[in-house]
C-alpha cells in the first residue's frame, strides 16, 4: 500500500449567528482523509455564548467534542486530532442561543491526505 501523501495545509473561515449547526470542516472527497490541524472561535458578540463543537456523521450527531461558555471578546482554540474519513462526515459548530449583535468568527486549518 502506498504511503499517504499530505497535501499543503489549507484553511477556511466561517461565521455562526444562531442555533443552526454550521459546517466548519466539510467532508473530504472520495479516497481522501481530512485532518483538523487547528480551530478557533472568537466571540465578537455582546453576550456570553455556549459553543458546541460536534462531529456529524451522515446527518446524525455522533459525538460532541467540546462545549464551552465563551465570554465576550474571548477565544476558544481546539487542536485535538480529528479525522474525517468518509464523504458524509463533517465537523460543526452550534451556538446555545442566537447572536445578540455580532457573529462568531471561526477559523479552521486542515490537511487532506490521499
Amino acid at each position: 500500500m502506498a504511503a499517504s501523501r499530505p497535501h499543503q495545509g489549507q484553511s477556511t473561515t466561517a461565521v455562526s449567528d444562531g442555533v443552526t449547526p454550521v459546517t466548519v470542516l466539510a467532508a473530504p472527497i472520495l479516497y481522501t482523509t481530512r485532518r483538523l490541524a487547528y480551530l478557533s472561535v472568537f466571540n465578537a458578540d455582546t453576550a456570553t455564548k455556549d459553543v458546541t463543537l460536534q462531529l456529524n456523521d451522515d446527518s446524525t450527531v455522533s459525538r460532541i467534542k467540546k462545549t464551552v461558555a465563551l465570554a465576550v471578546g474571548a477565544s476558544f482554540e481546539f487542536n485535538e486530532p480529528i479525522m474525517l474519513d468518509t464523504v458524509d462526515k463533517t465537523l460543526e459548530i452550534v451556538l446555545g442561543a442566537a447572536k445578540t449583535t455580532n457573529d462568531m468568527e471561526i477559523n479552521v486549518s486542515f490537511r487532506d491526505e490521499k
